[in-house]
């Protein structure tokens, strides 16, 4: 008889030790799969916004013929993907904190302009537009085409978190 009460017990131990491995497991894989949700919102997140700043860019802004002190919704073009040069300067003139509340973003943006080789193109008042990306966790990147001085060029936002 003592032998069956130790492999009683023996027995109910391991039944206690599977049962808290399995709680461990199923605890882990579910917080491991809310991480991944979290991440995929995100980068969700962060293309909806990059589409948005970049389609409000290529339009021609709100009101049609705005000003830094009319500015609704920033676009630098006259609706046909040629780039005005009255309101890409403004943009350029324009404070980084006033662009950021007028796209609507949480995010950090950075725009740009390419030639056809890939080389930075300096339309007026410096090279590039935001903050210089660095110390991210996430970054995308999204590329419109427009013209400029009847030239392709590439207008290439950059947003990250």
């Amino acid at each position: 008889m003592i032998y069956k009460k130790r492999g009683q017990i023996w027995y109910s131990d391991f039944i206690v030790a599977v049962l808290i491995f399995s709680l461990a497991l199923m605890l882990y894989y579910s917080h491991i799969t809310n991480i991944s949700m979290q991440e995929d919102a995100i980068m969700d997140e962060l293309v909806a916004d990059g589409k948005s700043i970049s389609s409000a860019l290529i339009s021609g802004g709100s009101p049609t013929n705005w000003t830094n002190t009319t500015v609704i919704r920033i676009g630098i073009t006259n609706n046909d993907n040629r780039i005005n040069q009255t309101k890409i300067d403004d943009f350029y003139a324009m404070e980084y904190s006033t662009a950021h509340r007028l796209f609507g973003t949480r995010f950090n943006h950075y725009i740009f302009f390419e030639n056809s080789t890939g080389d930075r193109i300096n339309i007026t008042g410096g090279e590039t537009i935001g903050t210089i990306p660095s110390d991210h966790e996430r970054l995308i990147q999204i590329t419109r085409f427009l013209i400029y001085e009847s030239e392709i060029i590439k207008l290439k936002v950059q947003i990250w978190w």
